[in-house]
């Protein structure tokens, strides 16, 4: 169904089916009409000539729709499993205290390698502005910066399963592990551990209603905005760019809302990618995928692994080379857009 309910409790405003409309509709049928103008944020930071933009949009949205038809109903069949499910077994306070130690001291330390690997910490800030390459090689270090976040997440569920009251001390420990989360550069990890808090919430405390679900979404884009200008800006240009001295308010909003609005772009990349590869180009045959088979391998052991590139890094160098060679930065193709690029309407 379109709609999950379940049982008495009303719409279940995280089930597959629900969260999946809610995507479709924020990042299709929203922005389309600013797509069609050209004025949306993805097309003004990423522009693309069209040979013609009505027919490609409305190829793209059946594109979608198709897709979506098989998703819900993959998500509707039964699901059978051969074994019960067992429950974790509690959490021992103690070992979630050693536990919480551990990744406390890892995250800050691999922060302090990783500023003395590439330099200081003036480059270190420059390297924020284009991670890909400045950080080339180094994920697994940067994969520690996120341990006290992922921490803070099982804390939270310690204390949502043993009905214990929010500390302040639970609250300056997710700050300070959202600090050192943000110094990777990404806003990713943080928006998935923040979701993983709030879908815990939903299931194991109480469940949440739609209004719930869009005040959190938009304290949300709020939260993630603000890191985006302290790393994006604040660090690498030491001001907050986006607020002018004349009018701060207003480029503060301008900021999020465009900000907002990027994140949000299915329509805009399957329609380029119908329109580039419709145009007897080639579909890519699996390509972008051959990096989730080799991205476990350190480049330290197998420096020829950065021959192979990332399905964004594929993506961008097809459509906007000059993005990728000159800032190093990359958008993804989305997960329909990449099976698309792949495999064409099959996909």
């Amino acid at each position: 169904m379109l709609l999950n309910y379940k049982d008495n409790e009303g719409l279940d405003v995280f089930s597959p089916s629900f969260i999946y409309t809610l995507f479709i509709v924020v990042s299709v049928f929203l922005p389309m009409p600013e797509f069609l103008r050209s004025r949306d944020a993805f097309s003004q930071t990423w522009p693309y000539t069209f040979s013609h933009l009505n027919a490609t949009v409305i190829a793209a949205t059946c594109s979608i729709i198709l897709g979506s038809v098989f998703f819900l109903i993959g998500t509707s069949l039964p699901c059978h499993t051969r074994k019960k499910v067992q429950h974790a077994r509690s959490f021992v306070p103690r070992q979630l205290l050693c536990v919480g130690v551990i990744s406390s001291i890892l995250g800050p330390v691999a922060v302090a390698i990783m500023i003395s690997i590439v330099g200081g910490v003036d480059i270190f800030k420059e390297g924020l502005a284009d991670r890909t390459r400045a950080f080339a090689g180094l994920n697994y270090l940067v994969a520690l910066f996120h341990l006290p976040l992922l921490f803070a997440l099982v804390w939270w569920l310690y204390l949502i399963e043993n009905r214990r009251r929010l500390s302040i001390m639970f609250f300056v420990y997710v700050l300070f592990a959202m600090i050192i989360s943000s110094l990777s550069a990404s806003r990713a990890n943080a928006f998935i551990v923040l979701g993983g808090g709030v879908i815990i919430y939903h299931y194991r405390r109480q469940r949440l209603r739609f209004f719930h679900l869009v005040i959190l979404a938009t304290l949300g884009m709020v939260l993630l905005y603000a890191v985006h200008l302290t790393i994006r800006e604040y660090m690498i240009e030491g001001e907050l760019v986006t607020i002018s001295e004349t009018n701060r308010g207003a480029g503060l909003l301008r900021g999020l809302m465009h900000s907002s609005s990027g994140e949000f772009f299915q329509i805009q990349t399957l329609s380029i990618m119908h329109d580039y590869f419709d145009n007897s180009n080639m579909f890519l045959g699996g390509k972008t995928y051959g990096y989730l088979l080799v991205a476990p391998v350190p480049l330290k052991l197998w420096p020829e692994k950065s021959n192979i590139d990332t399905s964004a890094a594929i993506f961008t160098k097809l459509l906007w080379p000059e993005n990728w060679y000159t800032h190093g930065t990359t958008v993804p193709p989305t997960l329909m857009g990449e099976m698309y690029m792949n495999f064409g309407d099959f996909g």
